[in-house]
């Protein structure tokens, strides 16, 4: 009797191993996110200046894009000019990128525009 419970349980554990690694080898490829990264040129931009922003993308093909700049204006491109009407401020910025397989990434970050120089 006691020969055929370890049978059992063996083959219990065993096929419980079998369906871990398969929950983790699942987890692990739907967890593995894209990696998204904002550019923006130049480095220390002033209010009224012409800034360049670029969204970078790593590890998937980008379906879809949505910026949130801070100061009520939305873009969809992957690259854009913007300005920035007042400086001397702080903005928040919101990325949403949105891949062909429907995962989102978002990439927030905060950007110090400095008071224009001479005026």
């Amino acid at each position: 009797m006691l020969g055929l419970i370890l049978k059992r349980t063996v083959h219990y554990t065993s096929y419980m191993l079998v369906f871990s690694l398969f929950l983790l080898a699942f987890a692990v490829n739907t967890a593995s996110a894209f990696e998204v990264e904002i550019e923006y040129d130049p480095p220390s931009p002033e209010g009224l200046q012409e800034i360049e922003f670029k969204a970078v993308v790593k590890g998937a093909e980008a379906k879809s894009f949505l910026w949130d700049m801070g100061d009520g204006t939305k873009y969809k491109e992957q690259e854009f000019t913007h300005v920035y009407k007042r400086g001397g401020r702080t903005y928040d910025i919101t990325l949403t990128v949105t891949d062909a397989a429907g995962k989102t990434v978002t990439k927030k970050m905060v950007i110090d525009i400095l008071r224009r120089k001479g005026g």
